[in-house]
């Protein structure tokens, strides 16, 4: 049996060229677009099922907002937040059952009880179904020794590392 190769190979040499005429073209140039106005710091941005996000405030505020939108009013329910130097409520994300458990989990720099020292910590925390609070909040992880200072905590650590091995 003769296969036509004619026919595979212009075919083929088609192919190619669309390939290189795709990769040939320049890629759009980035454009900065707002999705929320509105916010004091914003720091990071978690996706909710719903299509709206849950947005942290260096400063200690969670909000939730829509596309668009202006930021709905802070949730109740945050611990304290020491928002000195770069330190402040951080990084926010969904677990990975959220759409079940509803659980949120953040980083945020911890006071201790005098309020003079403070240090990263990590919480999570149940989102109420209307979306007003956090509920049950548990520090999962406590940096331990809190650090003096108005820097970020692992900046302090650093320094202090720097300064012990002189």
């Amino acid at each position: 049996m003769r296969l036509h190769t004619k026919p595979l190979t212009l075919l083929s040499l088609l192919l190619a060229l669309l390939g290189a005429s795709a990769l040939a073209q320049t890629p759009a140039a980035p454009r900065l677009e707002t999705v929320v106005e509105g916010l004091e710091s914003p720091w990071a941005m978690a996706f909710l099922p719903s299509g709206k996000f849950l947005i942290s405030e260096r400063p200690g505020r969670l909000h939730i907002a829509s596309p668009g939108g202006k930021p709905g009013p802070a949730l109740l329910g945050l611990p304290a937040v020491d928002a000195v130097g770069q330190g402040g409520l951080l990084d926010v994300q969904l677990d990975r059952d959220f759409a079940r458990n509803r659980t949120v989990y953040f980083c945020f720099n911890e006071p201790d009880a005098d309020k003079k020292l403070n240090g990263t910590a990590l919480a999570r925390a149940r989102l109420s179904d209307d979306e007003t609070r956090l509920e049950a909040p548990q520090v999962i992880f406590r940096q331990n020794p809190k650090m003096a200072g108005a820097t970020t905590t692992a900046a302090a650590s650093s320094r202090r590392r720097t300064a012990s091995s002189s």
